[in-house]
């Protein structure tokens, strides 16, 4: 396993990413400077497995309803469409 690889994808989006969105990558970049002076943090591996979980977070399910009506409810309030 590459280790150096495990801990830039983890580094990336830190799990207070969402409190510090403007700088995340900033703060991640000089956590792994400490750990890896001489190794740059930024790694095409990470940024397409970022992408793949970005997209796979996005991906909107069609809720299963219990009754015609609330499905019609819900169908004629949603912004998706499912077709």
């Amino acid at each position: 396993m590459d280790w150096k690889l495990k801990l830039k994808a983890l580094l990336h989006d830190p799990p207070y990413k969402a409190k510090y969105i403007q700088t995340h990558l900033s703060e991640a970049e000089e956590l792994f400077k400490k750990i890896f002076p001489n190794e740059n943090l930024s790694d095409e591996d990470v940024k397409t497995a970022d992408s793949l979980a970005s997209a796979q977070s996005r991906i909107i399910v069609k809720p299963n309803f219990q009754g015609e009506q609330k499905k019609s409810n819900f169908e004629s309030v949603s912004q998706v469409n499912y077709e």
